[in-house]
């Protein structure tokens, strides 16, 4: 969907997580002045399941990753930065 975007064959409505990239380094451009974000995301297993380490490490990992990812592409942090660059 984005490389079909990317290249200049129409709009697309994508995920923030599969676009955010491409919007940071000015692969893409948001049509409007705001993003709306789902902000969701959901892990999910047996709750048996959790008092496994390995289980418990998983999810530590997958949070840090996650608040990584929000930190470096605040996608609306990031659109109002190419919008100033702009004027």
């Amino acid at each position: 969907m984005s490389k079909l975007t990317i290249n200049g064959q129409g709009v697309a409505l994508g995920r923030h997580a599969l676009v955010a990239r491409e919007i940071e380094n000015g692969r893409l451009v948001p049509l409007f002045g705001h993003v709306v974000e789902d902000g969701g995301v959901y892990l999910v297993c047996l709750k048996k399941l959790l008092d496994r380490p390995q289980v418990s490490h998983f999810i530590n990992w997958i949070k840090q990753q996650a608040e990584l990812f929000e930190n470096q592409f605040d996608i609306n942090k990031i659109i109002q930065k190419k919008h100033l660059t702009k004027q």
